[in-house]
């Protein structure tokens, strides 16, 4: 893919999700938590078929309940997670060194987890808070360290092969 094409496509997908953050964010609380029990639920359910724990439905409903706060917390780092990565490759493609383009990601992706809280002030039954802020820069810490080992992993390998031909083997 060309330099400017890579660009195009980068920004198209990162602006995507920036998108879809802000829309679950502007969520009233009440259909913001129903998404969460309705996962949360799902994720019990699928589990007892897998399992064959045969519970009814109230352990479900009981079960699901104790999850929900994390399930809630783990969706914040997952999307700043991905946040990270997708800055981290829209990046890329401007010729930034490994350790600013990693260091901008982050920044860029606080301060969008930063004003993503702001915004919750002004939705229904939402409120912004320094402790989702916080749970959100350790999904940007949990992507860009992903990344940055399968780099490191990547490189570790190429370099073997590339010993394996000089050597023959």
């Amino acid at each position: 893919m060309t330099g400017k094409r890579y660009k195009l496509v980068t920004l198209f997908v990162l602006m995507l999700w920036l998108m879809f953050i802000f829309y679950m964010s502007h969520q009233p609380a009440e259909e913001s938590s129903a998404i969460s029990d309705t996962v949360s639920y799902r994720a019990v359910a699928a589990l007892d078929q897998i399992c064959g724990w045969n519970l009814k439905q109230e352990q479900i409903e009981a079960r699901a309940k104790k999850i929900h706060y994390p399930v809630r917390k783990a969706a914040h780092m997952t999307e700043y997670a991905i946040l990270a990565i997708l800055l981290l490759l829209h990046l890329s493609a401007y010729r930034i060194s490994g350790k600013r383009r990693y260091a901008l990601s982050a920044v860029l992706a606080v301060l969008y987890a930063a004003t993503d809280e702001y915004h919750q002030t002004f939705v229904e039954g939402r409120y912004g808070s320094p402790a989702d802020v916080a749970i959100d820069c350790a999904g940007v810490l949990i992507g860009l360290s992903f990344v940055l080992s399968a780099s490191r992993i990547a490189g570790r390998h190429r370099r073997e092969h590339k010993n394996r031909l000089r050597s023959g083997k």
